[in-house]
């Protein structure tokens, strides 16, 4: 007897089309590289003038921007963020709804009571 593995949270939501449509927009708003791109933009800072800043070549942010830092350390993602004066914040994520959803809570709570 072969085990049939269990499809995912994600996978299930993607077969609906409206669902992967808004799983992807949002997913694509999140990338660490939309999130750089928008600060950076939001700073009015040049990606030549961010690499002087962060120590690095400007070939080389813009590949961080179009794809590399999903395979960054995050030793390197949290120097970009501090360069901009801004915090790295990682969070795993059950996958599983309920648990999710309460996971976020949790951290949300954490970070609205430590800022006020």
């Amino acid at each position: 007897m072969t085990k049939t593995k269990k499809s995912t949270l994600l996978e299930r939501a993607r077969k609906n089309k409206r669902m992967a449509s808004l799983i992807d927009k949002h997913r694509s708003m999140l990338s660490l590289e939309i999130q750089f791109e928008r600060e950076l933009k939001r700073r009015n800072e040049s990606p030549a003038r961010f690499a002087k800043k962060i120590g690095s070549n400007r070939s080389t942010v813009s590949r961080d921007l179009h794809g590399g830092l999903s395979k960054a350390k995050l030793e390197r993602v949290a120097s970009m963020a501090n360069a901009l004066d801004c915090d790295l914040v990682t969070i795993i994520l059950p996958r599983e709804a309920d648990e999710r959803k309460d996971r976020l809570r949790e951290v949300l709570g954490f970070y609205r009571t430590a800022l006020a």
